[in-house]
């Protein structure tokens, strides 16, 4: 696996996930719900964003992928 160089020093706190790295691990968990992601970066069917704050919603038996 590739070093990945972190993202520029932005003051934000998203980072998406590179698309193959998410490729790697999805092929092999199949990855049905993104909790912490936004309406531009979300890299599952189901996700939540901050206004539905993920961490406190109900993961019921979905497949969780969590940056």
């Amino acid at each position: 696996m590739t070093y990945i160089e972190p993202p520029a020093k932005t003051g934000s706190i998203e980072w998406r996930t590179p698309p193959d790295v998410f490729k790697l691990l999805d092929d092999e968990f199949h990855f049905t719900l993104d909790p912490a992601s936004t309406e531009e970066n979300f890299l599952c069917p189901k996700y939540y964003t901050d206004k539905e704050d993920g961490l406190l919603q109900p993961w019921g038996d979905n497949i969780v992928f969590l940056n």
